[in-house]
C-alpha cells in the first residue's frame, strides 16, 4: 500500500493538487490520467478529466 501511496494520484482534491504540484516542482511536465472503475459512467470520466486538468 505504501507503494501505491507514494506514487499514485490517490485521494482527495486538495492532496492530488498538492502532489501534483510536487511532480511539477520536481521537473515532470506530463502526468498521465487513467480514470479507475470508482465513476464508471462516461460523465463521471469526463468530471474526473476536468476536475484534473483544473487542479494541475
Amino acid at each position: 500500500m505504501e507503494f501505491i501511496d507514494a506514487t499514485g494520484l490517490i485521494g482527495d482534491e486538495a492532496r492530488i493538487a498538492l502532489r501534483m504540484s510536487r511532480y511539477a516542482e520536481a521537473g515532470t511536465t506530463t502526468l498521465g490520467i487513467m480514470v479507475s472503475a470508482a465513476d464508471t459512467t462516461r460523465e463521471g470520466r469526463i468530471a474526473i478529466l476536468e476536475t484534473s486538468a483544473r487542479i494541475g
